[in-house]
């Protein structure tokens, strides 16, 4: 769903970097982190419409790993001549990142991600299970209507967040729970760049407070207002919410079986607002050999206890995977 809130990390210099065109306009810009000849593991950033995170340095062991990120479609360096919501979909980033793994011609790689880089990582694991080794997945989205309901319906995050909900709402006239993702795209994609900005900062300050359990509202503003792509960010994750993030309803779960024998590592903030714990919980379910592990006192937004249990998973998942994997199951 949401990305993390961008706090100013000095991130490790990559030892290669792509650009790699994929069709209908877009070009993907993609780093190499870690030891060149580890073990692969791809990241697949939040959002819709965030951009790759700097701190890998913290997530992984780096004499272990070859870490492959990329800015999606819309996103960050990469680029779009046609229009960054052209040819965006869920489907058409799953299909990047296939071609990204043929483009650096890895056989079969680690596949990790947070919030929105959790559906993504799913989506692209049940159509791809051969290619995908392991699964480490932290603040877990699904992309189900009832998890972006929880944020257009007052019976959602509203209650905590009552007077940033309404201020949004104020900004889209006429807006109802039903209608509010297509009549904010609307805004965002429209003339008046003005209204659409400030329509993006009601938006993303009402996600943004909520994402640290220790959210300052004059400083979650100032970053709001700082972030320099706010618009297009916006613009994106609006455009995914609009169209139910492209997936059919439970899409993930239903197609749980199809990834069942993949070693998978699943981490959770047990206050999580952004994206509430159930999720999680029902993921783990769907998937009984996967390992759940849920961190106290933490929310949505990365902080140092989320960061060492994902440089843990990363080491207990390489390790995994020195021993003989089950095989996927053949299809009927």
């Amino acid at each position: 769903m949401v990305w993390f809130m961008k706090r100013p990390i000095q991130p490790p210099k990559p030892f290669a970097t792509h650009t790699l065109p994929v069709g209908q306009g877009h070009t993907l810009y993609i780093e190499e982190h870690g030891n060149p000849k580890g073990l692969p593991v791809v990241v697949l950033h939040g959002g819709p419409g965030g951009g790759m995170s700097g701190s890998f340095h913290k997530r992984f062991p780096l004499k272990t790993y070859r870490i492959i990120a990329f800015d999606q479609r819309g996103c960050g360096k990469s680029t779009a001549k046609k229009g960054l919501l052209t040819a965006n979909t869920t489907q058409h980033l799953v299909a990047d990142i296939e071609r990204i793994r043929v483009h650096l011609k890895i056989a079969q790689w680690v596949v990790t991600g947070a919030s929105w880089g959790v559906t993504l990582a799913l989506v692209y694991a049940q159509a791809h299970p051969q290619a995908v080794l392991g699964l480490i997945l932290n603040a877990i989205y699904l992309g189900t209507t009832h998890e972006i309901e929880w944020f257009t319906k007052p019976d959602g995050i509203a209650r905590f967040f009552p007077q940033e909900y309404a201020a949004l709402y104020k900004a889209v006239p006429g807006a109802t729970p039903s209608t509010i993702s297509k009549k904010s795209l609307t805004i965002l994609m429209g003339p008046n760049k003005r209204r659409a900005q400030q329509l993006a900062e009601a938006w993303l300050y009402f996600e943004w407070l909520a994402c640290s359990i220790q959210s300052n509202r004059a400083e979650t503003l100032a970053a709001v207002r700082a972030e320099a792509n706010l618009l297009v960010n916006c613009q994106v994750q609006i455009h995914y919410y609009a169209h139910q993030c492209f997936l059919l309803p439970d899409q993930i779960l239903k197609n749980a079986k199809a990834i069942s024998h993949i070693p998978a590592i699943i981490l959770h903030g047990e206050l999580d607002m952004v994206c509430p714990p159930e999720a999680a919980y029902a993921l783990h379910a769907a998937l009984p050999q996967s390992q759940l592990k849920m961190l106290p006192l933490c929310g949505h937004y990365g902080d140092p206890a989320m960061d060492k249990a994902r440089k843990a998973a990363a080491t207990t998942l390489a390790k995994t995977l020195k021993k003989p994997l089950a095989k996927p199951r053949r299809r009927s």
